[in-house]
């Protein structure tokens, strides 16, 4: 395992309509920052060259989404269609925004898994996801979304044949509902 990861780009996945938590999730505060801003410093933090943001949100470096209601990987075609000549051949590493316990020691476990492989993502959790921005990897994704059945990050994956590593001290939690979003500010409080 090389000590440092090479280069690479974080991408917060922030674009979606958070129907469950019946607000947008990117902007609830947690210890006074929101759920964006924790992200975009995670993957700075973890060493990221730049922070790409899918979604419309002004402010950051960001995309929106070129098909809305596709999910996170609806963001990941936005971004290569928007910063494709900046992601090809390099690694990205995908980080949803809800899951806002993740630290940058957790990031670089699956960068450096990835670093010979097409990608790397922690067990039974399709997201965050490490992986080189491929011909192979844009082939994978067009034909997830093009293709029949639901644009599935799993299926990206298990497409791609990433690596998959134990989360040994990854808080994976993810924040969909107004419970769980609740059960973690009683945790951070």
């Amino acid at each position: 395992m090389a000590n440092n990861p090479p280069d690479w780009i974080g991408l917060v996945l922030a674009g979606g309509a958070s129907s469950r938590m019946g607000t947008d999730k990117a902007l609830l505060e947690l210890s006074g920052r929101t759920l964006l801003d924790r992200a975009v410093a995670v993957l700075e933090a973890a060493g990221a060259e730049r922070v790409i943001v899918s979604g419309d949100r002004p402010g950051y470096d960001s995309v929106a989404d070129i098909r809305p209601g596709l999910g996170p990987l609806g963001g990941l075609e936005s971004v290569l269609a928007a910063r494709g000549e900046l992601l090809r051949g390099r690694l990205l590493l995908a980080l949803p925004v809800d899951v806002p316990a993740l630290d940058a020691r957790a990031v670089n476990t699956l960068l450096h898994t990835a670093y010979d492989a097409p990608g790397a993502v922690f067990s039974n959790h399709p997201l965050p996801l490490a992986a080189w921005i491929t011909p192979d990897f844009e082939r994978a994704l067009a034909a997830i979304l093009e293709g029949p059945g639901a644009a599935s990050a799993f299926r990206l994956g298990r497409g791609l044949k990433v690596r998959e590593i134990a989360p040994v001290e990854a808080d994976l939690r993810n924040v969909n509902t107004p419970e769980s979003w609740a059960a973690l500010r009683r945790e951070f409080a």
